[in-house]
């Protein structure tokens, strides 16, 4: 270990949030629902300290230390369908509790759409099966 053992702490503390805090952390992984396109966006805030210090007794020593903290808020979502991209905003301080909020219509627009498609599927099989009969 080099002389300055807080510059070794810091270095190692950043390096390992380096790693944790790629770009895939603030924009996410795509991921399909259904017809639907979803990335999550993301904001990372992280805050550490270090120290280290030489003690001379009866011979000299080293001692250091440090820690560190991350967290990932989701802010918001893209969300897009054919050609059309919507940002999805979560809300200030709202969290996943904005999506929770947001669900009902989501999935009510969801069901809607699914009963148009079926209401269109059943008109176009009706011509058929009044011809079978």
């Amino acid at each position: 270990m080099s002389d300055n053992i807080a510059e070794n702490i810091t270095k190692t503390i950043v390096d390992a949030f380096r790693e944790m805090a790629k770009t895939e952390t603030v924009v996410g992984k795509p991921f399909k629902v259904n017809e639907y396109t979803v990335v999550p966006v993301s904001k990372v805030s992280m805050g550490f300290g270090s120290g280290g210090s030489f003690g001379k007794q009866e011979k000299e020593e080293m001692a250091g230390g440090g820690g560190g903290g991350m967290s990932v808020e989701p802010l918001a979502f893209l969300v897009s369908y054919g050609n059309e991209v919507n940002l999805l905003n979560l809300g200030k301080g709202k969290g996943l509790e904005a999506v929770f909020e947001c669900m009902p219509a989501v999935i009510s627009q969801t069901g809607e759409a699914i009963k148009s498609l079926v209401v269109e599927a059943k008109k176009k099989d009706a011509p058929e099966k009044e011809e079978d009969k």
